[in-house]
């Protein structure tokens, strides 16, 4: 296919075009006084949303350099949603800001000095927001924390709440639709380690995660080479009818591919996930797991070979869940006195031990052993209205852990104007303080933006709030001006980082670009077959 190419000055204004376009059509949803965005997609009937996500899931525009710019806002504002669970509007918002004043700054300095100051800025702005943040611990503000990420929902914190209160820090949480119209909370024994699949080939592209019902669990420690094995372990769990979960370092070219065919096969539903931890400490992990699921861990390094595997060596579980980034085992089938001996074992560990981080990993170990799992089945009156809803509860609890973890800072936007009222103060010489300035005034987009959709001026609320020297904030919720000392509007920390190294990143790289390239379009001819 034939491409085309523009200089820069041409491609970039196409690109800066194709941003702009999707950052106003998202801007319109921002803040709980958003407003809605009519989609109408092809084969499907039309629907009214306020998701971020929806609407820039299938955003294009026809012109390839225009999409392209569209195209790198979609992923720098997933990329930030994946690493702190929100702030991808707001990402969205400061990197476009950033680009336009960089662009124009870029007549008088240097590319390279500009990008030296924005990031020297930018850590200057990290730092600000790590100083005053605060931990939120009172009941009080994770209710405020909850919702404010969703706009004022408060129906998300009555549940979620309640879940901190029966399992505590370490409990795990997952979501699902409920077959009511009103929310169901269940408990359940659990465990659960930040590692996913081997192999997308054993995911469905169309759902969240992957589950496993009554489930056998093969633990390894090593890398698994031996096709024979696996084939002889999975005739052993046909012969049950039963899925298999594999938990191993790797798995080999041919076995793997054996375990994906029998699944798409129909022959053996399975999943294969990573193993957790290095070295020794994995087999420590895996020992962990195997007790808690009543199964063996086998491996050359432990001078067990999966040769010797037989089906009351693996381990068991009611139900299995494979998400993204790490991996659920509800009600494993360990006993009880099994479960309770290597709590012991971990507890006198943690007694000898004089290292303070070995002692936090083998607290946090043992909390995992001892804790459960609590599922929070979402209701709503239609499917639409549940899958909504359950946006908005994982949202608000992505949220709550990024603040319980990190801290919190003054949210709708004025923690962001107060940092860009301290950068703009700094003095600087030549790039480093024109990228300082130009860092400050996109700081300010996200709160203009939730001003300006609630009715009111961003700009003249800006004005008023930074010569009222930041006593007052503006509550866009309720349209008014109240006190900062008694201000319930907080964001996590991390949350706003993320999207300000997000937007510097890509400020800095699209501006250090000199030449683009595209597809040419294909046009087809009038007497041309489709």
């Amino acid at each position: 296919m034939a491409i085309n190419i523009k200089n820069r000055e041409d491609g970039f204004t196409k690109l800066l075009h194709g941003m702009e376009c999707f950052v106003n059509t998202l801007k319109v949803t921002f803040g709980p006084l958003g407003r809605h965005v009519a989609l109408q997609k092809s084969g499907e009937r039309p629907q009214l949303t306020r998701m971020g996500a929806e609407v820039s899931a299938d955003f294009e525009l026809p012109d390839s350099f225009q999409n392209m710019g569209v195209s790198l806002m979609r992923e720098m504002a997933l990329a930030t949603h994946k690493k702190a669970g929100d702030g991808s509007v707001m990402s969205t918002l400061i990197a476009v800001e950033l680009i336009k004043d960089l662009s124009r700054l870029a007549l008088n300095h240097s590319i390279v000095d500009l990008g030296k100051g924005l990031r020297s800025a930018s850590d200057s702005a990290r730092a600000s927001l790590i100083a005053s943040a605060k931990p939120a611990r009172t009941s009080r503000q994770m209710s405020d924390l909850m919702t404010t990420s969703v706009g004022g929902a408060v129906w998300v914190v009555e549940p979620v709440l309640k879940v901190l209160k029966k399992l505590g820090a370490f409990g795990v949480v997952t979501f699902s639709d409920s077959d009511s119209i009103e929310n169901e909370l269940t408990f359940q024994k659990g465990f659960t380690f930040d590692k996913s699949l081997i192999s997308p080939y054993f995911d469905d592209p169309c759902k969240e995660f992957a589950e496993l019902d009554d489930a056998r669990i093969l633990i390894c420690a090593d890398t698994i080479h031996n096709m024979e094995d696996v084939l002889r372990i999975t005739e052993k769990v046909v012969e049950q009818d039963r899925p298999l979960l594999i938990i191993a370092d790797k798995i080999g070219e041919e076995a793997l591919s054996l375990l994906i065919l029998n699944k798409n096969n129909g022959t053996l539903n399975c999943l294969a996930v990573k193993a957790p931890g290095f070295g020794a400490g994995r087999i420590d992990l895996l020992e962990d797991i195997a007790a808690f699921t009543g199964g063996k861990v086998f491996g050359d390094s432990l001078g067990i070979s999966l040769a010797s595997v037989m089906i009351d060596d693996l381990g068991r579980a009611r139900k299995i869940r494979v998400e993204r980034s790490r991996t659920i085992i509800m009600e494993g089938k360990g006993a009880k006195s099994r479960i309770a001996k290597r709590v012991k074992e971990l507890k006198a560990r943690m007694a000898r031990e004089t290292l303070d981080y070995e002692k936090q990993t083998l607290d946090d170990r043992t909390a995992k052993m001892t804790a459960g799992v609590a599922n929070i089945g979402v209701g709503g009156y239609t499917e639409r209205d549940r899958a909504l809803r359950r946006v908005e509860i994982t949202q608000a609890y992505a949220a709550l852990r990024a603040g319980v973890g990190g801290g919190v800072i003054h949210g709708g936007g004025i923690g962001l104007l107060m940092t860009a009222s301290e950068l703009a103060g700094e003095k600087r010489r030549g790039a480093a303080h024109s990228a300082r300035r130009a860092l400050a005034r996109a700081l300010s987009a996200p709160f203009c933006a939730l001003v300006d959709n609630s009715g009111a001026s961003g700009p003249y609320m800006q004005e008023k709030i930074i010569d009222g020297g930041f006593k007052l904030g503006y509550n866009v919720a309720t349209r008014k001006l109240e006190k900062l000392s008694s201000w319930s509007v907080i964001d996590p920390v991390t949350t706003v980082l993320a999207a300000i190294e997000s937007a510097v990143s890509l400020a800095v790289t699209v501006m250090s670009s000199e030449v683009f390239i595209a597809d040419e379009p294909y046009i087809m001819a009038p007497d041309e077959n489709p």
